[in-house]
């Protein structure tokens, strides 16, 4: 199906955000945008690395890529098409060295993530030990144990070399194949148990990305396979976003966007490639202003819509900050998809630079790019 790019404009000061949709083919958009912003204040403090990226490299910033082992990152991460990457299935005793290795061909500052949930959603077994599932912590822990479990597991992380978990789950129940990754079947489990657990990961230094936004816990369906049909964003609020809005309310750095379809908002399309979803409510709304990364887009829910390096193009003119791509495969592609609506004009250049300020703040770069910035010699594959 084709679906149009409208450019969109995401500003927010200390009071919340303020949204401005420029309506794309729009013979104004260029006059419109520059008046328009000289009338609010900037979404984030931008450090001046953002302005000595190319096109190229503020693209590669906003994507990141899941792999079966670091190293089938490394060529990506050489050839700098690529700001990280996550890691899926089990993976060896030796991950942090495997980890090491593609640090040291990396042209440019990484995150390095991992889905340390615990129980049936950890890739990490091997190297850092069993983490139990959320279900078993919330029924078995204090919350004040619970907290002392995940710091110590998030320093483990940190140690081997990770920067990032896609972690805790904030969803309410069991829907959508959920299953034992949920803390609870009520808010209050769920919204004590995760938000100690975001905050624990925060004090040893890995960064959560608490998800899945808006919350997946009544839908009839995994997105792995299907379309996750939910309730309005105001049905949604009265109990699956009572997580997400006290993690908001507590500073949550990063949200994991789904790819469940929010009645009367999205029309049909997954969260995660909704301007509606990310702009009009995560950011509008409920006034988020930390890194937003996607779900895979890989995943059904998407790809029935989509191919996936449209859907990654379409998460980044949504307002996503990271798009996160189901496999080396499809970086390339995903790549050049954003790099051409950026320079076509299709996702506004300010938003842009808003976004990768979010990433380069996560990853700890605040001023100048760093020396490692400069182009790479070769592919460094390995």
């Amino acid at each position: 199906m084709a679906i149009g790019v409208a450019a969109v404009l995401v500003v927010s000061g200390c009071v919340g955000a303020t949204r401005v949709s420029v309506e794309a083919g729009s013979t104004s958009d260029a006059e419109t945008v520059t008046t328009l912003l000289a009338e609010v204040q900037p979404a984030v403090d931008v450090p001046a690395c953002v302005g000595e990226l190319t096109v190229e490299q503020k693209a590669a910033e906003m994507l990141m890529v899941l792999v079966d082992t670091p190293g089938r990152a490394a060529p990506l991460v050489s050839q700098r098409l690529v700001g990280g990457y996550g890691l899926v299935g089990d993976q060896a005793a030796e991950v942090a060295g495997q980890v090491a290795m593609v640090g040291s061909v990396a042209t440019f500052p990484l995150l390095v993530s991992s889905d340390e949930e615990g129980g049936t959603v950890q890739r990490l077994k091997a190297a850092l030990g069993e983490l139990p599932a959320a279900r078993s912590v919330a029924e078995s822990m204090s919350v004040g144990d619970a907290t002392l479990l995940y710091r110590n597991f998030a320093a483990k992380m940190k140690a081997a070399g990770f920067s990032m978990n896609f972690a805790p789950v904030l969803d309410i129940g069991t829907g959508a194949e959920l299953g034992t990754r949920t803390f609870g079947n009520d808010a209050t489990t769920v919204k004590n148990y995760g938000l100690a657990a975001m905050q624990a990961m925060t004090a040893a230094g890995v960064i959560p990305v608490v998800k899945h936004w808006p919350g997946l816990g009544t839908g009839g369906a995994d997105p792995h396979k299907a379309a996750v049909p939910l309730g309005t964003f105001e049905e949604l609020r009265t109990n699956d976003l009572v997580p997400f809005e006290q993690a908001i309310a507590l500073d949550a750095p990063a949200i994991m966007v789904s790819h469940g379809s929010i009645s009367q908002s999205t029309g049909g399309l997954p969260a995660s490639i909704s301007r509606e979803a990310i702009t009009e409510l995560l950011r509008g709304d409920q006034r988020f202003d930390g890194l937003v990364i996607t779900d895979s887009l890989g995943m059904s829910a998407v790809t029935m819509h989509v191919p996936e390096s449209q859907a990654a193009m379409m998460a980044i003119s949504a307002g996503a900050d990271i798009a996160l791509v189901s496999k080396p495969e499809e970086v390339q592609p995903a790549h050049d998809a954003i790099t051409g609506a950026i320079s076509g004009g299709l996702i506004d250049a300010q938003q842009v630079d808003a976004s990768v300020a979010r990433v380069l703040r996560a990853k700890g770069v605040t001023g100048a790019c760093p020396a490692l910035a400069a182009p790479p010699a070769g592919d460094g594959g390995g």
